[in-house]
């Protein structure tokens, strides 16, 4: 198997017929492009390979990551849970993925504090 190198782009697109997802990759070792094509059922757990492999996932990640730009995603649902360790699960289904994140106590009291917040905010907001 050939040596890609860093890659440099990588874009994509998927069509719900196919049943994968195609990633076009451009690296500083390839002349051409090359597509890779992802099971749809895969997607989720190469995500979170991802994730942990870049080190963005775990305690090892940095608490003063820089800031990046964002796509908001829209949200299916969510759900909130206990883990055995009595950390909080908050669990985010978008689409057919669903992403659960594991929550210490201090963390899940600030986002519970924060969701009391916004709720507030909106509930005094007229209703269109």
């Amino acid at each position: 198997m050939a040596e890609a190198g860093i890659i440099r782009h990588a874009s994509g697109d998927w069509n719900p017929g196919d049943g994968h997802v195609r990633l076009r990759i451009e690296a500083e070792k390839l002349d051409q492009p090359q597509d890779l094509l992802i099971a749809l059922g895969d997607v989720q757990a190469f995500i979170v390979l991802l994730l942990v492999l870049s080190g963005k996932a775990g305690t090892s990640m940095r608490r003063d990551a820089e800031s990046r730009p964002t796509l908001p995603l829209p949200i299916d649902s969510v759900g909130l849970g206990e883990a055995e360790s009595g950390d909080t699960v908050f669990q985010l289904n978008i689409g057919q993925t669903t992403l659960a994140f594991a929550i210490p106590a201090y963390a899940s009291r600030k986002l519970g504090q924060s969701l009391l917040a916004l709720s507030a905010s909106s509930a005094t907001s007229p209703a269109n």
